[in-house]
């Protein structure tokens, strides 16, 4: 059943509503939905089972068919990456949502090649997280924060996973004291908080990588084989949702 965000109030009247939401109206009619066919609408907590009824000029009207409130839980996978070029950003952005992140930071770091000061930019990677909860039907997309460096996501990670959360730097220079990513999974996910951070193309630097281990950063190790930040983002993240049970449908 597809599923769409609004980011707009709808106007509600009784059992329908009305959306104006320009890039909602294009999607219903992108994918071809029929009249009488379901769609599910996410809305303030609320996920609405609708189907199409009325078209309003620039506006549809959508009635309601079942109406669930549904309550966010606390954050338990939180994703701090370093900023991309061009549109790298929004396709990570797009993946990880659909991995089951909850919360994705994107940092300043020291090597990091692109700096987010536009709003407009900050939108675009917006629009790809929300654009991944309706291919997944995910009803809470996760918070998207920029943030600065090293420091900045240690303060983060403090107020959103303090310890004992599990903290992951995944970070390859030293291979001898890292951990690999498959010891963490010879035990079961143990229910605490997850916080991973991983570098930006050419990873972080030396004193970058102290002040998370300072900071209680397991460093962690995908393994002998090069990979682009890309890759390694979604090589990590699909592992801990695997390990943390995120991608079961509920």
């Amino acid at each position: 059943m597809y599923s769409f965000h609004l980011r707009e109030e709808p106007q509600f009247d009784g059992e329908r509503i009305v959306i104006s939401e320009q890039r909602i109206i294009k999607h219903l009619r992108a994918v071809r939905i029929k009249r009488s066919e379901e769609f599910i609408i996410f809305w303030n907590g609320l996920k609405l089972t609708c189907e199409t009824s009325n078209p309003r000029g620039k506006s549809l009207e959508v009635k309601i068919n079942a109406c669930e409130k549904i309550t966010r839980g606390q954050p338990n996978l939180i994703l701090a990456v370093g900023a991309l070029t061009g549109g790298k950003l929004e396709e990570v952005a797009h993946t990880v949502t659909q991995l089951g992140i909850d919360t994705l930071l994107i940092a300043h770091t020291s090597r990091a090649v692109e700096v987010i000061k536009s709003e407009a930019k900050k939108e675009r990677i917006i629009n790809s997280v929300y654009s991944a909860c309706e291919v997944a039907s995910i009803p809470f997309p996760p918070e998207v924060v920029i943030t600065g460096g090293a420091k900045e996501i240690v303060e983060i990670a403090d107020k959103l996973a303090p310890k004992p959360a599990h903290r992951f730097l995944f970070y390859e220079l030293e291979e001898k004291t890292n951990v690999h990513l498959s010891n963490i999974f010879s035990s079961p996910y143990d229910g605490r908080k997850v916080f991973a951070v991983i570098g930006p193309e050419g990873g972080f630097e030396g004193l970058e990588a102290d002040f998370f281990r300072d900071a209680d950063f397991e460093c962690v190790s995908l393994g002998n084989r090069i990979l682009d930040s890309r890759a390694a983002t979604y090589l990590a993240v699909s592992a801990l949702s695997l390990w943390m049970d995120k991608l079961r449908n509920r």
